[in-house]
Order: C-alpha cells, then structure tokens, then sequence
C-alpha cells in the first residue's frame, strides 16, 4: 500500500523542498516509485529541481492547488509506492488539504523560536485531525539545517520546548553543502559527482537515517491505532 508523506509548514524557509528530494532520493535508491507533488505556490521542486534527465527514472513531478492535491495524492496513491507532498509555507487551504490527506506529517523546523511557534501551529492541526478522525497521521517535528558541532542556548531551549509541548522529534538534520547542491545540479544525492561536492558520504548516511526515523514513527502510529 502506498504511503503519502507531507511536508508541512505554516512559514516559508525550513526547508521543506530540500528534506523532500533528500527523502525521495532515499526512496528511489531503495527501488521505490515516488512521486513528488510540489503544491507549493512558487513550485520550486518542479521549476528548478526537476530535471528528468538528471534525476532518477523512479522519480516523478506533478504540481497541484488547493483545489486539485486531494485528487493528486489519490491517484498517486493508486500509481506510486511514495507520494511526497511538499505544500505552501502558510496557513492556507493547500496545507489543509494536504495534511488532511496524508499518512505522515512532517513539520520541517529550523531551531528558532519563530520555527516553534509556527511547527506548534502545525502540529495542533494535525491534533485536530486525529481528534476528528478513526485514521490517526502520524507528525512530528524534523529540525533543519542544524550546525553539526557547536549548537546555541537558543536552540536548545527550542528542543526543550517542543519536548515539553509534547510534540514528537521525528529526526534532526544537520546543515551540509551536500544538501544545497541537489538543486544545484538537479539530481539526488546519491548522484551528485563527490569530486565537484564534499561530504556527500554523510549526507547519504543521515538522509537513509532521516527515512528509516520516518517510518518508525508511521509505524509506531499504526501501532497505537490498532491498540
């Protein structure tokens, strides 16, 4: 059965799109068929990442609205092994519809106190969903772009708080050049040229962490369902 993942953010800069090639790059190595829908209004992941001679054939693009990603994820989910939605940075209609429609909300999230305030925004309404509904989402926050040694007192006083709130830590993503580069050379990670980009070994290594994070918390959420 085909599983829909949504990236989701009520603000624009965490880093949605990023987080959604690095996953479906991990996917695609596995030998799954994904397909991205890029519902973002700016559509960066069609307009600027993909580029079917560079990325791989398992991948596929299509962009929807509003009005039309309900009827994007169904026939994804008839089509593909994956579909990963990456919506609008804001509280809007297309992040509604797309977080109502998928199995697993991802909230990506810089270590700021804006970012919280805006993942806790997202998260309630995922609450609010599950509240509603038999099939419970399985959510949780992804930190981005984290620096890989030192770390702020402001970053870690914004972990503490999402903790405290009770909002699952899916996975925590470091900041590498890697990462930057899938858009500049419009391909995945595992086909970036490590002569022209460094540190592509440990970017592969994290991003098949950050995946196998992902599904244990979907499975942990089945789990509590079945319960």
């Amino acid at each position: 059965m085909s599983t829909v993942i949504c990236m989701a953010s009520s603000k624009g800069g965490p880093g949605k799109s990023t987080l959604t090639v690095v996953l479906a790059g991990v996917y695609a190595a596995s030998n799954y068929s994904v397909l991205i829908i890029d519902a973002d209004a700016q559509q960066r992941l069609a307009s600027e990442w993909y580029d079917p001679s560079r990325a791989p054939d398992t991948i596929s693009v299509t962009t929807a609205t509003h009005s039309t990603i309900a009827e994007k994820i169904a026939r994804g989910r008839e089509a593909y092994d994956v579909v990963i939605v990456d919506v609008e940075g804001s509280a809007s209609l297309t992040l509604a519809n797309g977080v109502y429609n998928s199995d697993c909300i991802l909230i990506p999230a810089n270590k700021s106190t804006m970012d919280l305030k805006d993942a806790m925004a997202t998260a309630a309404l995922v609450q609010q969903y599950n509240a509603n509904s038999a099939t419970q989402r399985a959510y949780g926050i992804v930190w981005n772009r984290v620096p890989p040694a030192l770390k702020s007192r402001e970053m870690d006083n914004t972990a503490r708080t999402a903790i405290d709130a009770g909002i699952p830590i899916v996975f925590e993503v470091c900041e590498r050049d890697a990462y930057r580069s899938i858009f500049s050379f419009s391909t995945t990670l595992n086909r970036l040229d490590k002569k022209e980009v460094p540190g592509i070994a440990k970017a592969l290594e994290e991003g098949f962490r950050f995946a196998e994070a992902v599904a244990e918390i979907i499975v942990q959420t089945q789990q509590k369902e079945v319960a």
